[in-house]
This record gives C-alpha cells, structure tokens and sequence, in this order.
C-alpha cells in the first residue's frame, strides 16, 4: 500500500526495498514462485509508474531496474513484456533522462 499510495520518499524507500530483495536469487525466486506473486509486484511497479506525472530520477531507476531484475527469472521473462507498462517504452520520461546525467 505504501507503494501505491505513499509520498514519493516512501514509494522510494519501499521500492528499493523490494529491488534489495529481488537481487538475491532467493528472493526474486519467492517473488516469481506463483503467477499470483509476479503479478502483485509486476502490478505495483506499473501502478508506479502510471500515477506519477513528476517522477524523480531515483524512483524511475529504481522501478526499471526492478522491471529488469524480473526478467532475470526465466519464468517471469516470458510474461514480462505483458506487464510492463507503455509508459517505460514510450517517451514519457524522456526529459527525466537527459536532465539527469546519472541516467546516462
């Protein structure tokens, strides 16, 4: 809940929360272990990504790297491209990444 409604310090503090737990093998594991699991923290990271017309730098890379650490578990790669939202593939965040040169 603090993901989805949260400020955006404590979105950020949850999401590299889960990005933490995602890096070891056994938490994206747990993570991807069931579809119901893949699609609560697939549909969280979107709704994310969806609700922020402003978002920072650091919660944007948070959120992609979370996105990429998913399509590091075999199971989860083949549904991934269903789940990750249009925002992450269009230019919405365009200006977000060549104003921040820690993007680059």
């Amino acid at each position: 809940r603090i993901m989805e409604h949260g400020t955006e310090l404590s979105q950020t503090v949850a999401t590299f929360v889960l990005h933490r737990v995602m890096n070891s093998k056994d938490g994206l594991d747990y993570m991807c272990h069931t579809p119901q699991r893949f699609t609560a923290v697939a549909k969280v990271l979107t709704q994310i990504v969806q609700s922020k017309k402003e978002m920072t730098a650091r919660l944007l890379k948070l959120v992609v790297k979370s996105f990429t650490r998913l399509a590091d578990h075999p199971v989860a790669k083949k549904d991934l491209h269903l789940v990750v939202p249009p925002e992450l593939r269009n230019n919405t965040f365009e200006k977000l990444i060549t104003d921040d040169q820690s993007i680059k």
